[in-house]
């Protein structure tokens, strides 16, 4: 939008319809005013108002990007592993580097290092991801582990089964019996 002035031309670097919409609604109220007082020097509303920028803009609030206001995690290190035993204690789990590629490692994580949503999913060979890394929240570095289990859609036997007929009825409708 573009304000036209007595002095000069007033650009609003921060376009917008709702901005857009108070503009014309202080302009239509400052004309009001005007009129009411009986000063008809402002026929068109603001756009022969003679506005000063800092007047204009301080009728906007424009927000900034708060970017300390997100979270991020940047991992440093990822291992991937599998369950090997489970106890009433916590869990074994055998972790491959997926970073460096560099050597197993045997690691036990106690029940309260997982996730209480993830627990039901613990169980002999289920899949298990670690990556160590920093979170900066709000401005504030933490390091962090983070341990997670892999989720899988569970297949029935119905599944199976109806996966098995559609595949053989395509089998014959094909010819390839």
């Amino acid at each position: 939008m573009m304000l036209n002035t007595d002095n000069e031309q007033i650009i609003d670097s921060h376009q917008s319809p709702i901005n857009d919409k108070i503009l014309a609604w202080v302009s239509n109220k400052v004309q009001a005013d005007a009129i009411e007082q009986g000063d008809s020097t402002i026929p068109g509303g603001l756009a022969k108002f003679p506005a000063d920028a800092r007047i204009v803009e301080s009728l906007f609030i424009h927000p900034t990007e708060n970017t300390d206001s997100s979270i991020r995690f940047k991992a440093k290190q990822n291992w991937v592993g599998s369950v090997q035993k489970v106890e009433d204690t916590g869990i074994e789990v055998r972790f491959k580097d997926a970073t460096t590629g560099g050597s197993d490692e045997l690691a036990e994580l106690e029940w309260d290092d997982i996730n209480p949503d993830d627990r039901n999913l613990v169980r002999l060979g289920a899949i298990v991801y670690c990556s160590v890394g920093r979170m900066i929240r709000n401005g504030q570095v933490h390091n962090m582990q983070v341990i997670r289990l892999r989720r899988l859609a569970s297949w029935t036997e119905r599944d199976v089964d109806g996966i098995a007929d559609e595949a053989e009825a395509r089998m014959r409708s094909m010819g390839l019996e």
